[in-house]
């Protein structure tokens, strides 16, 4: 995969989170990081397959998923009713990240994984960190491409 069909594949999810969270965010410069990806509380990975293989993974603090679904829902969300919240947000930015490349590159999503708790992904793929401040902290975005 050549460097423009990788803007193209972080241009298009970072086009996402602005369309899709009704918060403002301020995105921070897009970087290649190296595994593991370190997690501290909670996150959800989407994979996906198609004209390219590979994850999007998001990643946030408890504090910034409740305020979050607070802002969303006008109330704060807790326990599995948040761990669901989780999972349709990363459902949510991936089809709709899926459906916005679709003129140059065909993927289909698979569902969310939700992650919990401080853990280390370790992965072979190319790792792009896009990190964005918002009014809850800081909203980490990874798009993995398998090589």
């Amino acid at each position: 995969m050549d460097n423009q069909q990788i803007f193209h594949l972080i241009n298009g999810a970072i086009e996402t989170v602005n369309e899709v969270i009704p918060v403002p965010l301020t995105r921070q410069q897009a970087r290649r990081v190296a595994s593991p990806l370190q997690q501290h509380d909670l996150g959800v990975l989407v994979s996906f397959l198609g004209d390219i293989k590979g994850q999007l993974i998001y990643m946030f603090s408890n504090e910034y998923a409740k305020q979050f679904s607070k802002e969303m829902f006008e109330m704060e969300l807790e326990g599995d009713m948040l761990d669901s919240f989780v999972g349709e947000l990363g459902n949510m930015l991936s089809g709709n990240w899926a459906t916005r490349i679709s003129a140059t590159v065909r993927v289909e999503i698979a569902p969310p994984v939700v992650l919990k708790g401080s853990t280390q992904l370790s992965t072979t793929a190319s790792a792009f960190l896009v990190p964005f401040l918002g009014p809850y902290g800081e909203f980490q975005m990874y798009v993995l491409v398998d090589s």
